[in-house]
């Protein structure tokens, strides 16, 4: 999955660096996460990490910043081996999840475009004829 985010950073930089940190879920200085209870349940960082009946179920992401001539913001790139995943992770950033909350970064950025990729393994591959 990969999504490019807009933010909104006079909106966000008016706020305190503490209530900047509990949005995002990381310390400014060395971005580390929170820890306990410093992480409040709506930050980006605690809705990247899905659970499904208490179990955590993995996605390798990474983000890098932009600026630009087309704005300012973040390109994210994500991996998993079920889109599910990213549907529970989505559901969450939204506020349409079991718990009814949302994520706190939302307010502060703009989802500007998204593309998810499939990339079949050698063995479908080779189930459905294509050889290599």
């Amino acid at each position: 999955m990969t999504k490019k985010w807009g933010s909104n950073l006079t909106k966000s930089k008016a706020l305190p660096v503490g209530d900047q940190e509990r949005v995002i879920g990381l310390t400014q200085l060395h971005s580390t996460e929170l820890e306990g209870d410093a992480m409040p349940p709506g930050s980006n960082v605690s809705h990247r990490n899905v659970k499904l009946d208490r179990t955590r179920l993995q996605i390798f992401n990474h983000s890098a910043p932009f600026n630009g001539a087309s704005g300012t913001g973040l390109y994210y790139i994500a991996f998993s081996c079920d889109p599910m995943r990213f549907d529970l992770m989505l559901q969450r950033i939204f506020g349409t999840s079991d718990d009814d909350l949302h994520n706190q970064h939302i307010h502060y950025s703009t989802l500007v475009s998204g593309t998810h990729w499939f990339a079949p393994c050698a063995k479908d591959f080779a189930a459905n004829g294509c050889a290599g």
